[in-house]
């Protein structure tokens, strides 16, 4: 038994007949549906991750001749590195920029532990170990570090 969708509406003559048409639904997997949503569209919309937050998807319906109309926004969260992420990769929120990111480091000093974007973080390599610092204590590392004493372990 086909299902319809009524079209016109009976006039008061008795000799008027209504007008049915079927209509064939758009939904892929579903066997003739009556039809009440005949379009939806998606749109990815560009999003920054930030403090303001950022809306999961929207959808806003609208009623045609046809049926109804269904447009779903959804985001693309990009992060500062320029990364596209899914909210669940988002690591965390850099101490200097104050961006979110999805690589994250923390400075290797105990007393600072300061979360750094991948601007912002300062690599010292030591051999095979490679350390992330924060600008302050990256500087204060390269003081620090004896470069005689390294390369007299080099010729030994």
């Amino acid at each position: 038994m086909k299902k319809t969708k009524l079209i016109g509406i009976r006039d008061t003559n008795k000799n008027s007949q209504p007008s049915l048409e079927s209509k064939k639904s758009q939904v892929p997997d579903v066997p003739e549906a009556e039809g009440s949503l005949s379009e939806e569209s998606v749109k990815i919309k560009p999003t920054k991750a930030s403090n303001d937050g950022w809306t999961s998807w929207i959808r806003k319906i609208r009623p045609t001749k046809e049926g109804m109309e269904s447009e779903v926004e959804k985001p693309m969260l990009i992060v500062k590195s320029g990364h596209r992420v899914k909210e669940n990769e988002i690591k965390g929120q850099c101490d200097i920029c104050c961006e979110y990111d999805s690589y994250i480091f923390n400075c290797h000093i105990y007393g600072c532990k300061k979360p750094l974007c991948l601007k912002h973080v300062y690599m010292f390599e030591l051999g095979e170990k490679i350390t992330p610092y924060c600008l302050k204590h990256y500087k204060q590392a390269m003081d620090e570090h004896d470069t005689w004493q390294e390369n007299e372990k080099k010729r030994r």
